[in-house]
């Protein structure tokens, strides 16, 4: 179930965040997240909470169902003051108003690559090592997502992939330039691009760091064309880490391959 930047595990237990974290909730949270939101929208009781949260756990918090609240939007990011998931109704208790994103179906898939560049560069073992950490961490993230599924790369041309994740290579002194980009595969539309740069001297971890950031940024990103409807951006609208690698390397666009953040990112 999701709601707002949270894909919440069926019992409540944790939720992914879109940047990648992982949010655990104690038996208690859990307890209290499922009362919220089965009553979305309603004026939960503070007594209702209380009568809903396991007995005998150390921080069941019997005393104050206002502190676990305080708890829960402390983890989810939420205001008192301004809320997203939890408004208080003074003197009476709590409800959950952030509305469920829509469910994406069955049948969204997501191809990726092969990259675009040199032989030499791709050859690179470094590179390899680069692209099959993305696969792989891609692989890992969009199943705990409804409805999404990596194909594999040998139908990365399958026209019936609305998301291709596309990676550029480029070389000169400073190592080698990965331009990542997120496209929708109708109109071909930009949603996210980013580049990493490949340094001499660069550890072997700094790959499957940087693949780890790209993506959940790139699952994010998918999540958000998919609750915006339509909202996505012209074909012309390339974001500009694209337009600035294509440039650098004559004016050639990045061809397929996978993923992640902007800048240089050893620690991505």
């Amino acid at each position: 179930m999701r709601f707002g930047n949270l894909m919440f595990d069926p019992m409540f237990r944790y939720a992914n965040r879109d940047d990648g974290k992982t949010l655990h909730f104690t038996p208690v949270e859990s307890a209290a997240l499922s009362v919220l939101t089965a009553h979305a929208g309603q004026i939960v009781p503070r007594q209702r909470l209380l009568d809903a949260t396991p007995r005998g756990e150390v921080d069941a918090l019997a005393r104050s169902v206002d502190l676990l609240v305080n708890r829960l939007r402390t983890k989810l990011g939420d205001s008192a003051r301004t809320p997203r998931f939890i408004a208080t109704s003074y003197g009476e208790g709590y409800s959950w108003i952030a509305a469920p994103a829509p469910d994406p179906g069955d049948d969204v898939s997501v191809a990726v690559g092969p990259a675009a560049g040199p032989d030499a560069l791709r050859a690179e073992p470094r590179v390899r090592v680069f692209l099959m950490d993305l696969a792989d961490a891609l692989r890992a993230r969009l199943p705990t997502e409804r409805g999404l599924r990596l194909l594999p790369q040998a139908a990365a041309q399958d026209a019936a992939a609305p998301f291709r994740v596309e990676v550029g290579l480029r070389q000169d002194p400073a190592g080698v330039h990965c331009a990542v980009a997120l496209r929708a595969a109708a109109g071909g539309a930009a949603l996210y691009a980013e580049r990493w740069t490949i340094a001499p001297g660069d550890e072997a971890g700094a790959a499957r760091t940087a693949a780890a950031a790209f993506a959940a940024a790139i699952k994010g990103e998918i999540w958000r064309s998919l609750a915006s409807a339509g909202g996505l951006a012209g074909p012309t609208d390339e974001p500009s880490a694209l337009r600035r690698h294509g440039a650098a390397a004559g004016g050639a666009s990045p061809g397929p391959a996978g993923a992640g953040p902007g800048r240089r990112c050893g620690g991505a």
